[in-house]
């Protein structure tokens, strides 16, 4: 894991809320390239509103299943940069430890792994504690944010 620094600009929630509404409701398909978001096509951007509540955070969050079916879709980068993940940040062999993240990108490993039977190298390039790491995403859970999670991120 590394701890490099960098610049991100927020994308406004809704327009990610908006990407997710629109990959949930469309069968999964490898061959997509008629994103608008692919092509180069940029919507105006809406006001960027902090997020105030579980479920605002909750529409933002990816669980590791959902990630593993993006994981296929030409623009993986684009649909995941700006939501949020739960991810274990203890080291093998510890007792689990989760960190509300935030997505900022990813990158590729030397070497690789595989994420719900899908081979891939590819890690997320994630945002918590003030801090930027890059996670494998098996290191992502499945499971909703917890109380405890959020009013550690509120603080």
């Amino acid at each position: 894991m590394s701890n490099q620094r960098s610049r991100h600009v927020r994308r406004p929630a809704a327009e990610i809320v908006r990407e997710l509404r629109n990959l949930r409701a469309s069968p999964l398909r490898i061959d997509d390239e008629n994103e608008s978001w692919v092509n180069g096509y940029e919507k105006p951007p809406t006001p960027d509103l902090p997020v105030t509540s579980r479920d605002q955070l909750e529409l933002l969050r990816l669980s590791r299943h959902r990630i593993g079916l993006l994981l296929v879709r030409p623009a993986f980068e684009q649909a995941v940069t700006g939501c949020f993940v739960r991810v274990n940040v203890s080291g093998q062999g510890e007792l689990p430890d989760h960190r509300i993240a935030e997505v900022l990108g990813i990158c590729e490993l030397d070497f690789g792994y595989k994420v719900e039977q899908i081979p891939t190298n590819v890690a997320l390039r994630l945002r918590y504690d003030d801090l930027e790491m890059q996670h494998e995403i098996n290191d992502v859970s499945n499971l909703n944010f917890t109380q405890e999670e959020i009013r550690t991120v509120a603080r």
